[in-house]
């Protein structure tokens, strides 16, 4: 219990040094030739590289306190010495972190005995999502009521696919569901080509194409796994579960919504919407389906919650909400070539297991991580 608890506060504290972090490099960038907030500090301490350009974004996010000075003592070398262009692939990786851990904890907290989990999953990242929502608007994002409306759209895809993805493992089991649902970042990436002309290098489709083989491998070895485990212990799931068209069709749809989700995100930032006002407006929306969440549960189920028992939900809430700040800008400066390989969050997921929950893992699986791994190298070393 000790190193669960040790476990959860250091999760909590990577958390929100790494979120910060995150807006110490943006603002960073905001306020060079902007603003001379922090040209005092700059110029006492690290210096930005040359040719680093300011974004064209909003305004200042964090004031220049103890906390910053802080941070730009501790690690010059992660906020300043990487090119912009890269950008979105250290932000990628920041997303694959934490979502990732979003996973382990998910899973962690998940009882089987507790039909309405899920619904309290929701009211956890919806918690931590509103709390920061409210702690960016007061520290000056800008924000109108008509980026809600203008972004709900793709608010909605993503919701939707996290409620058919919820819905589907009451009727398709895990093994059948995962190669498919992984599958969206794929389906981004070439509503990006066809309809956004974005391009990737021969180099970048090399690496995305070694990520998403590695990805497809690894669900299929799971899935290997998991029929022979079921097998084994005499469990065999009904043909509708596995082979009939509602076990097609939930994870299908699931990888085309979320899909298109991505797909809107990447045709609506920076042209209709900066990422900063797009990410309150996700986490706005989040906060009123976890209250709804909870009015169904509380009023309607009569269900008592005690956030005592659901640390592990709290702890994946947060690294949800890092993991979707650090995607939203990921996406936002490199959204073809990003996507997929966000996707891989499902990769490190398996890691994770391995490493905190000792789950066992075979060598055809370490084999297809090892390859997603090298596509993931080679992004980042072009």
């Amino acid at each position: 219990m000790q190193k669960a608890g040790a476990l959860h506060t250091c999760f909590c504290i990577a958390s929100f040094i790494l979120c910060l972090t995150g807006k110490l490099y943006l603002f960073l960038q905001d306020s060079q030739g902007k603003s001379g907030l922090c040209q005092n500090k700059l110029a006492s301490g690290f210096k930005a590289k040359p040719g680093l350009k300011p974004r064209d974004t909003q305004a200042p996010w964090i004031l220049c306190t103890g906390t910053e000075n802080f941070l730009l003592k501790l690690g010059p070398a992660i906020i300043f010495n990487v090119r912009k262009k890269n950008m979105w692939f250290w932000l990628s990786l920041i997303a694959i972190l934490f979502w990732s851990g979003s996973d382990l904890f998910s899973k962690i907290g998940s009882k089987p005995d507790d039909k309405y989990s899920h619904w309290k999953m929701v009211i956890a990242v919806g918690l931590i999502m509103g709390i920061h929502a409210g702690i960016e608007l007061l520290q000056g994002v800008p924000f109108k009521i008509e980026d809600l409306i203008l972004y709900l759209p793709v608010s909605l895809l993503y919701i939707s696919a996290m409620v058919l993805g919820y819905a589907g493992l009451r009727y398709v089991t895990l093994s059948v569901s995962t190669p498919v649902c992984n599958s969206s970042g794929a389906v981004a990436a070439l509503l990006c080509f066809f309809f956004l002309n974005q391009r990737m290098s021969w180099l970048q489709l090399t690496a995305v194409a070694l990520i998403t083989a590695g990805i497809f491998a690894l669900s299929f070895f799971e899935k290997e796994q998991d029929d022979a485990k079921r097998l084994q212990e005499g469990n065999v799931p009904e043909k509708k579960y596995t082979n009939s068209l509602i076990a097609i069709l939930f994870p299908i749809l699931y990888c085309l919504i979320d899909g298109l989700g991505t797909f809107g995100d990447a045709l609506v930032l920076n042209q209709y919407i900066q990422e900063g006002t797009a990410n309150i407006a996700y986490e706005l929306t989040f906060l009123f389906l976890a209250v709804l969440s909870y009015l169904y549960l509380v009023v309607v189920r009569k269900q008592k919650i005690r956030l005592s028992k659901e640390k592990p939900k709290i702890v994946a809430g947060l690294c949800e909400t890092a993991g979707q700040f650090a995607y939203i800008y990921a996406l936002g400066d490199n959204a073809i070539v990003a996507a997929p390989l966000i996707s891989s969050y499902c990769i490190f997921s398996v890691l994770w297991a391995r490493l905190i929950l000792k789950e066992k893992l075979t060598v055809k699986q370490y084999a297809a991580i090892f390859i997603a791994v090298i596509g993931i190298v080679i992004l980042g070393a072009g």
